[in-house]
């Protein structure tokens, strides 16, 4: 088993990124979990209630929310190594 685990915080109407990320990836035969849920567009009210809409905008908001499931995704691996990366 790879002891590396890569999370990429991902916003899905930029698919030439993911393109690009999910060859390179694959190139170099790496794990990877590419982070889509919680797009701007996609926000539930639970999550929105959450934060001070007159400090952070929608993408600012879907960031910091995708970062959080990439931590709680972290938090339940078993693997030794764990990165987050944002594309």
């Amino acid at each position: 088993m790879n002891n590396l685990m890569t999370y990429i915080i991902h916003y899905t109407p930029l698919k030439e990124r993911k393109e690009f990320l999910l060859n390179e990836f694959n190139k170099h035969s790496l794990s990877y979990n590419f982070i889509e849920d919680y797009d701007r567009e996609k926000l539930s009210g639970e999550d929105l209630i959450k934060f001070d809409k007159k400090k952070l905008n929608l993408g600012s908001i879907s960031l910091i929310r995708k970062h959080i499931y990439a931590m709680e995704l972290i938090q339940k691996s078993n693997y030794m190594y764990n990165l987050v990366l944002e594309d």
